[in-house]
């Protein structure tokens, strides 16, 4: 008599193992979490700027394109501040605010770091070589506010959009908009401006201030 028992465990699918269930839904959930992570740390300026490619990356990928530029509307319509800007960021606030000019307070060189307006958007570039923790040259300093002074959309910026960025606007905020030094430095600190670091240029800050209202009480 033959045997005609099958072995049915030949043909009955094996279950996969349970952890390559997991690895797969954590290699597609990690990249998700670490954009929204990175992107709400960016917002809410947990990270110091500049930030590295890849998190610019991100950002452009949700919509956070300001975000990734420590960028901000000082006036708007008027004058903008950022991070060192790459091609993106300068045809983006072309093409959103207007922007016609720059001014770059970090100097000439490391175009390969932080790159000039491309030809193309013919824009107006003004360069002066400022130090993040020393107060600039006086005739610099009117050189950049007779920039921002004008009525063509402008974009300030340096490498962290920080220090020489947050020390330019508060310099504008002072002596064209007659705020106080401490309204400024408020406003600069939500730029991850530092203190410790950076007093003396606070301290000018309020050395602007009392030259304004000097002069405009000898002037009554």
């Amino acid at each position: 008599m033959t045997d005609t028992k099958t072995d049915t465990h030949a043909d009955t699918p094996q279950p996969r193992p349970r952890w390559r269930k997991h690895v797969i839904r954590a290699a597609v959930i990690a990249p998700i979490v670490t954009a929204i992570v990175f992107y709400i740390g960016v917002k809410d300026r947990w990270f110091k700027p500049p930030y590295p490619e890849t998190g610019k990356a991100i950002c452009w990928l949700i919509g956070g394109q300001e975000e990734a530029y420590n960028f901000g509307k000082v006036v708007p319509g008027k004058v903008y501040r950022s991070a060192r800007p790459d091609e993106r960021l300068y045809r983006y606030v072309a093409d959103t605010y207007g922007v016609r000019q720059v001014v770059r307070l970090c100097g000439p060189e490391d175009t390969d770091v932080i790159p000039l307006p491309p030809d193309d958007l013919n824009m107006d570039v003004t360069i002066v070589s400022w130090e993040s923790s020393i107060i600039p040259p006086r005739d610099e300093l009117r050189r950049v506010l007779s920039v921002l002074d004008d009525e063509t959309p402008a974009l300030v910026h340096c490498s962290a959009g920080v220090h020489r960025t947050g020390f330019a606007v508060g310099a504008y905020r002072v002596l064209r908009q007659g705020w106080s030094a401490e309204r400024a430095r408020e406003e600069m600190q939500r730029y991850s401006w530092n203190d410790l670091s950076e007093n003396d240029l606070y301290i000018h800050l309020g050395k602007l201030a009392r030259m304004r209202d000097g002069a405009a009480h000898a002037s009554r």
